[in-house]
């Protein structure tokens, strides 16, 4: 079975390839999304998520 998950932002920083000892390549990198809403006492809320993602094989 394959899991699925899409991110959709902006990267955060450089990708860096990775070997296993078996010689597949892993590519480690940072995705940033930004949410932003308003609070029920009307204040506007800004946050940022950092998602680590490391994607092999495919």
């Amino acid at each position: 079975m394959i899991n699925t998950v899409t991110i959709v932002g902006n990267l955060g920083q450089d990708t860096e390839i990775r070997y296993t000892a078996g010689g597949v390549p892993v590519a480690n990198f940072t995705v940033t999304v930004n949410e932003v809403y308003t609070a029920k006492d009307g204040q506007k809320i800004k946050k940022v998520h950092w998602f680590r993602v490391s994607a092999f094989q495919r």
